[in-house]
């Protein structure tokens, strides 16, 4: 059990990207999203209905 834990906390520290200086993929994606979102009123208006505006 222990090693599948091990496992499973270094395949997210890896996909996630974690330990970066700029933060997580998933905070970067989001920024980037926004980002878009100024030009885009679709990609607002989705963002908006998730809750991530």
């Amino acid at each position: 059990m222990d090693t599948r834990l091990k496992r499973l906390e270094q395949d997210l520290k890896r996909d996630l990207e974690l330990q970066s200086p700029e933060g997580s993929k998933l905070t970067r994606l989001i920024h980037a999203l926004h980002e878009l979102a100024k030009e885009d009123k679709r990609v607002e208006a989705i963002l908006r209905s998730f809750s991530l505006l």
